[in-house]
C-alpha cells in the first residue's frame, strides 16, 4: 500500500511539473521585439493572429533561397532566422561565414526575427522588415547579414532556368 501511495505521489508531481513547463512554453513564445522605438509583438505561438498577418503569411513566393551571413570579427550561434511561425535554423556561423537554405517553400510575409548568440554567449535578435527590397514574384535570395547589435537584409534576382 505504501509503494502504491509513493507512485500516485509521484505521478502528480510529474504532471505538475509538466504543466507548468507548458506555461512557460506559452509565456516564451510570446516576444517581443524593439525595432526604432516601435514596438512590435510577435506571437510565435500563432495565437490571436489578425486576418491580415494570416493572408500574409499564407502568400505564394518564388523560388527563394535564405542566407545567414556572419559580419562580426568572432563565431556566433543559435543562428535561425524566424517567419511567422516557421523558422530557417543554421546553428553555427564562423567570422565572415555564411550559411544557406535553398528553396524556402514556407510562407515568408513581410518580415523576419533574427536571432543569434555572440561570442560573449548573449542571445541577440533584431526585427527585419523586407518589404521594400523582396518582390515575391521575382525568384531570389534573401541574404540576413548579422552584425554586431543588428541585421540587415538584401534581395538578390536569382535565374533559374
Amino acid at each position: 500500500m505504501k509503494n502504491v501511495s509513493i507512485c500516485v505521489l509521484l505521478i502528480l508531481c510529474l504532471q505538475l511539473l509538466i504543466s507548468c513547463e507548458k506555461q512557460r512554453d506559452r509565456q516564451q513564445a510570446q516576444k517581443t521585439v524593439e525595432s526604432a522605438g516601435t514596438e512590435v509583438v510577435v506571437n510565435i505561438s500563432g495565437e490571436h493572429e489578425d486576418d491580415r498577418e494570416k493572408e500574409i503569411l499564407n502568400e505564394k513566393h518564388q523560388d527563394l533561397d535564405v542566407i545567414a551571413q556572419n559580419n562580426t570579427q568572432r563565431k556566433i550561434d543559435n543562428v535561425s532566422v524566424v517567419f511567422g511561425k516557421h523558422a530557417c535554423t543554421f546553428g553555427v556561423l564562423a567570422a565572415a561565414a555564411s550559411a544557406g537554405y535553398i528553396g524556402w517553400q514556407l510562407p515568408v510575409g513581410t518580415n523576419a526575427i533574427v536571432r543569434w548568440r555572440d561570442s560573449a554567449k548573449s542571445n541577440r535578435e533584431a526585427l527585419v522588415d523586407f518589404t521594400s527590397v523582396y518582390p515575391k514574384e521575382v525568384p531570389g535570395e534573401l541574404t540576413f547579414s548579422i552584425g554586431d547589435t543588428n541585421s540587415t537584409v538584401e534581395f538578390k534576382k536569382l535565374n533559374r532556368k
